[in-house]
């Protein structure tokens, strides 16, 4: 299940990825920067929807529960913990999962918000709020 999100956002990419190849990034043409606009738009989305499933997925891979002499993965009870043997592709598996998307995501959607100028428009729009309020507590004051 961990690998599937990845893989969608890397279909998202493909109409974007049609363009790079075609030469169009570097002709600036709005084709190509609406395309990678909607790409990332989408794949944000994706992002948020499936954040909380597969983060939640990705550390089942460390929870383990001890029955009889054995360690096993409480999500798979055929599969010995992975924390028997820190070289096993499980454990590995778990390890990138876990960077990969609840680390991953948050980063990932802090350096678009950052990249689209999420935090100088709010800045802006608090600005604006605090600068309406200041003229509402005058007209306020003048008025009573």
């Amino acid at each position: 299940i961990t690998l599937i999100p990845a893989a969608v956002c890397l279909l998202l990419y493909i109409p974007t990825l049609i363009l790079l190849l075609r030469g169009e990034r570097e002709r600036q043409t709005f084709r190509y920067k609406n395309t990678a606009d909607h790409f990332w738009h989408a794949c944000l989305f994706w992002c948020f929807l499936i954040y909380p499933l597969v983060s939640i997925s990705s550390v089942q891979g460390f929870k383990c529960r001890k029955i009889g002499e054995r360690m096993l993965l409480e999500i798979d009870l055929t599969e010995e913990c992975p924390w028997t043997d820190l070289s096993s592709a499980t454990f590995l598996w778990s390890v990138v999962a876990t960077i990969l998307y609840p680390l991953g995501i948050p980063v990932f959607m802090h350096w678009q918000m950052v990249r689209q100028g999420i935090p100088q428009l709010a800045a802006k729009k608090h600005e604006e709020a605090l600068m309406h309020a200041m003229v509402v507590e005058y007209k306020e004051h003048m008025a009573g």
